[in-house]
């Protein structure tokens, strides 16, 4: 009786959730003229690739915005890699405005479904008392609202990375990183993480868990093959393009380069260089010296931290992604005894802190501000590592060396 009362509860919530989300979806969308969006570069890229059209000719990509009454181009041609476009290809099936409203919908399930999987990972009288302020919190973060309104990507990576949570801290190796590949589809963030990810792999020698991730980006590339023998060499193309228009001014340590340097190229190069390397030294020194005392969480939250610091492109939205370190990490705190209201408090600060930098940001013209956010989650994440050790009890916090 207790089983089908909760399978009740479980169907109604996921109705209700779903009748709001839509309602969300549907506001969202219609906020803006919606063919002038980062949805439609997705959209329209699907659309060229069923139709047999290369979105990498910029006389297709160009007249594509032009058939579809999109006034504002941002790209000369599509900028991502094409299993990007073949991933987006079933949606855009559909047209515009349904699509868009579809993906907004989605990607709100993409959030909760990835939030509730890490709290199912901690033990289960955490999980209620900690859902609302996680789930506040990831609502009202500026990053989340503006990947929303944008149509972007980042919901997606957020569920993709905290399923490889979940695999790995239950030694589903395969899995994890099989479903970690899917990363690559925006590789500009992507492939850093999935990079550092690997030299920790390597590491504790989870040599199933790097095949797992060859095989999965190779999948990748085929699926890309098939449809366009070519489309590497134009994807570097295309990608480079991008970079060069917007070096510089990311909310990373490359923006902050910008700003010592006062926008010299060469300049910016040598110390967001400099920068980079020392980062990934400190990171490839502290998994060597502590691999053993590492948990899941820490791992995937230190390469997610690094990797939107070291990327030459992010925009806010991609800081979505800090929310999951939050999470792993609130939930540790709870688990080790910290008060409750302190730990709700992590999550409120980081949203004032986004509001506060966003303020900062419409003041210089730029979004460089941001890098504030990220920044202080690294310092939450080394004042972690190195603070006392978890309690064994919780599983996705046990040391991943141990999990043979």
């Amino acid at each position: 009786m207790k089983q089908k009362y909760t399978k009740v509860v479980w169907g109604l919530g996921i109705i209700a959730m779903s009748i709001l989300f839509l309602w969300i979806a549907v506001r969202v969308v219609n906020l803006h003229t919606y063919q002038n969006s980062d949805f439609f570069t997705f959209w329209l890229s699907g659309r060229m690739v069923l139709s047999g059209r290369d979105p990498y000719l910029s006389e297709a990509w160009l007249n594509g915005h032009t058939i579809y009454g999109a006034t504002w181009i941002p790209n000369q041609s599509y900028p991502y890699p094409l299993p990007h476009a073949i991933f987006f290809a079933p949606l855009s099936l559909l047209p515009l405005y349904e699509a868009f409203v579809a993906w907004v919908f989605l990607s709100q399930w993409f959030i909760l479904v990835g939030l509730i999987i890490l709290l199912m990972d901690s033990p289960q009288e955490f999980r209620f008392p900690y859902f609302i302020p996680l789930a506040a919190g990831l609502a009202l973060f500026r990053p989340t609202i503006v990947q929303m309104v944008n149509g972007q990507f980042s919901g997606f990576m957020f569920l993709v990375l905290a399923g490889v949570v979940m695999f790995w801290k239950n030694e589903k190796w395969w899995q994890g990183g099989f479903i970690l590949a899917l990363l690559a589809l925006k590789p500009n963030i992507g492939l850093p993480i999935i990079g550092l990810i690997v030299i920790y792999l390597l590491v504790c020698r989870k040599g199933k868990a790097v095949l797992a991730i060859l095989i999965g980006g190779f999948i990748l590339f085929l699926a890309g093959i098939i449809v366009n023998s070519g489309w590497v060499f134009e994807f570097l193309s295309a990608g480079g393009a991008k970079l060069m228009e917007t070096f510089g001014h990311a909310p990373s340590i490359w923006g902050l380069s910008s700003l010592v340097c006062n926008s010299s190229f060469a300049c910016i190069v040598w110390v967001g260089s400099i920068i980079s390397i020392l980062l990934i030294s400190g990171f490839i020194f502290l998994v060597s010296w502590k691999k053993g005392n590492l948990t899941i969480g820490q791992i995937t939250s230190l390469s997610i931290v690094l990797s939107l610091l070291i990327t030459t492109h992010i925009w806010p939205y991609d800081q979505l992604l800090l929310m999951l370190p939050v999470i792993i990490l609130t939930v540790d705190l709870a688990v080790r005894g910290r008060s409750y209201v302190l730990n709700a408090l992590i999550v409120l600060a980081l949203d004032v802190l986004a509001i506060v930098s966003f303020l900062f940001n419409m003041k210089a013209e730029n979004e460089i501000a941001s890098t504030v956010l990220t920044i202080a989650i690294l310092g939450l994440i080394l004042w972690w590592i190195f603070s006392p050790a978890v309690i064994k009890s919780d599983p996705v916090n046990q040391p991943a060396a141990s999990l043979d």
